[in-house]
Formats: C-alpha cells, sequence, structure tokens
C-alpha cells in the first residue's frame, strides 16, 4: 500500500482513504481525530495508511464539521518598515506552536477597507482577530463590526491611550523620556527629530515624553528642539528617506548635536549621510532610533535604540485573544501596558562639537 498505486487519485481525500481501507468514511474520520471509542489497532491502521498513501487532512473542511476552522485573522495597519515584519514572523510562530493558521491582511490606512476585510475573515470563520498597529479612531473603526458578530479580537501597538481593553500596548512617552535625559547628561540640549508624523498619536506620545525630559531641566522643548519631515518619494526606501532628511538637517545648518529618529531604518540612513558630509557620529552628531532591529547592533557605530520585546508583546496579545476564544462568556482581559527598553551603543554620545552645522558646511 503506497503513493504509487495506480488506483489512487492524484489528490487524496477522505472518501479515498476510507475506500482504500474499506472502511466507512465516519470510522476513518474518527480515527484521525482521536475519537475515544475507535479501537486503537484501527487507529494505527489509518494513521498508518494516511502515511503511505499521502493524505493530508483538509483544515477548512475539518473546520466545518468540527466548528473551529482553527484560523486566526491578523490585521495590520500597515506593513512598510522592517518591524513588521519581524512582528509578523514571530507570530507566525507563536501561531503555529498553538497550531493555529493566519489569514493575514494589511489596510494601509485602515479605512472603510478595514470592514471588508472583516467580512472577509467572517466568510472564512475564523475564530479570533488579532490587529497590529492601528490608531484609536482607525480602531474604532475596525472593531465595531468585530463586536457585533461576537467575534473575539485583541490589539497590539495601540496607537491610542491604554483605558481601550484587549489591547497590549507600549508607554512610548517614558522611554522617550529617558533617551532625551541620557542625551541631556552627556551634554546635548539642541535635538533634531527626523521622520517624526505629527499626526500619529505614538509620535504624540513620544513628543510628550521629550517635553517632559526638558521641563525637568526647566527648558523649553519648542526652543531646543527642531522637527525635520518631508514628504516621502515613491517606492523609496526607509533608508534612503533617513538619508534625505539628514541632508535638509545640513542643509538647514541646524544646530542640534544630537539627532533622534522615528526607526532604526531611518536612523541608518542618516547616519551615512552624516559620514558622507564628513560628520563624525557620535563625535560630532549623536544619532538615536527605535525599534532596536537587528542590523543596529552591527551597524558603525552600533546604533542607539528602544528594544520592543517583541516575543512579549505578541505573546501578552495570543493570551489575550486565546482567553476569549476559550471562555467567551468570562470577563474581558485587562489592557497591559509595556515599557519598551532604551539600548545605549555607540551612536550616542557626549556632546563634543563646538560649530553649528551651518558653520561647519560654510566653512
Amino acid at each position: 500500500m503506497n503513493r504509487t498505486d495506480s488506483s489512487l487519485p492524484s489528490h487524496i481525500s477522505l472518501v479515498d482513504l476510507a475506500r482504500h481501507l474499506d472502511l466507512s468514511v465516519g470510522t476513518v474520520s474518527r480515527a484521525l481525530n482521536g475519537h475515544s471509542k475507535v479501537r486503537n489497532a484501527t487507529r494505527q491502521r489509518v494513521l498508518l495508511a494516511a502515511r503511505e498513501i499521502g493524505y493530508v487532512p483538509n483544515p477548512l473542511a475539518r473546520g466545518l464539521s468540527s466548528g473551529k476552522s482553527g484560523l486566526v485573522g491578523v490585521l495590520f495597519s500597515h506593513f512598510n518598515n522592517l518591524i513588521s515584519g519581524v512582528f509578523l514572523i514571530r507570530l507566525l510562530k507563536l501561531l503555529e506552536a498553538h497550531g493555529k493558521r493566519a489569514l493575514i491582511k494589511v489596510a494601509n490606512p485602515i479605512t472603510e477597507e478595514s470592514h471588508d476585510i472583516i467580512r472577509h475573515f467572517t466568510l472564512m470563520r475564523v475564530e479570533g482577530v488579532l490587529v497590529i498597529g492601528p490608531s484609536l479612531e482607525q480602531c474604532h473603526q475596525t472593531l465595531e463590526p468585530l463586536a457585533g458578530r461576537q467575534i473575539p479580537f485583541s490589539l497590539l501597538n495601540l496607537g491610542g491611550p491604554a483605558s481601550l481593553h484587549l489591547s497590549v500596548q507600549y508607554d512610548r512617552s517614558l522611554v522617550n523620556e529617558k533617551l532625551v535625559l541620557h542625551l541631556m547628561e552627556q551634554g546635548h540640549q539642541r535635538l533634531a527629530l527626523i521622520g517624526f508624523d505629527p499626526k500619529a498619536f505614538s509620535f504624540q506620545a513620544r513628543l510628550e515624553g521629550i517635553a517632559r525630559a526638558y521641563k525637568a531641566r526647566r527648558l523649553d522643548a519648542d526652543r531646543y528642539v527642531d522637527q525635520y519631515s518631508l514628504p516621502r518619494e515613491k517606492q523609496e526606501t526607509t533608508f534612503a528617506y533617513g538619508s534625505r532628511m539628514a541632508a535638509r538637517l545640513l542643509e538647514c545648518g541646524s544646530l542640534a548635536t544630537a539627532c533622534i529618529a522615528a526607526n532604526d531604518e531611518l536612523a541608518l540612513g542618516a547616519i551615512q549621510r552624516f559620514h558622507a558630509a564628513g560628520i563624525r557620529v557620535p563625535d560630532e552628531m549623536s544619532v538615536a532610533g527605535f525599534d532596536n532591529l537587528s542590523f543596529s547592533s552591527y551597524a558603525t557605530p552600533g546604533i542607539t535604540s528602544i528594544d520592543l520585546d517583541v516575543d512579549r508583546a505578541l505573546e501578552l496579545t495570543f493570551n489575550m485573544l486565546i482567553r476569549q476564544m476559550e471562555d467567551p462568556d468570562g470577563p474581558p482581559p485587562a489592557s497591559v501596558t509595556l515599557e519598551p527598553t532604551l539600548i545605549l551603543r555607540e551612536s550616542t554620545g557626549p556632546a563634543r562639537r563646538t560649530k553649528g552645522l551651518r558653520e561647519r558646511r560654510d566653512g
């Protein structure tokens, strides 16, 4: 009995397997699913035959009969940088470890399209939905149809206040306050921010932390902090975008001695542009990023960054979802706020520069 048997079709179904064994479809199905009323000898015979002839269970068909599809809908609000890929890879491994599969969709930004995605999730009989990266306003637009269909959901990296339940979030404000206080201890007062989106709640929270750090030193952040942002060119990589914004900073003759980038990709692009212009990092310009991507520790110099503990965040978010799936009538899990970790590397150091960038450029 093997897969080369010419009497077997190219695609082996449950009916084919049952016919091959001269057993009923119900008996074979119960044997494959570990039913207690199936004799062990019969179960072993079915399992052996399934392996030998290459039978692979249809998970969707199994979901229809069991009422559980094994599918988890995953909705990314955006997927335009490397950290999104890190989240996706770790999430797929986590789902696989729990016997679940992902149905992945991206709505960038989340708009009416998200309603179509939720409808698709419903048609595919997902057991729950993970939403990664929405703002508070986007969140309401997305979750209302989920709640109406009584589909369990949980949220990660929510760009909104921590009071919203069923979410795992990051305290971006506190860790950015710590970063700026560290830079101030190194003698930096004037900062340049590149790639910050003032409309995004996540960046607003980072700006709040930066402002608190200046207030703690009795300084006005509006006076000492400059923001640089340019329209993103079509198909422009994040690295190139960071380089272009660093070039803009140089053109403006900024007096900043330290630069904080929205993420590590922008930071690396900025460092490369500073090096090309003869600006030494960190001797003449300190640079910090965000996300603590793997290349940050291998860059020259190593990039000071902020680590998001992706595995911990995903585990909490997934456990929050599983709890609802297993106990739909139980109390909803409380939201969780994680504090990212400041990772200090060689790209930040003491403020040693004596000339502003305008003087350095012209001199």
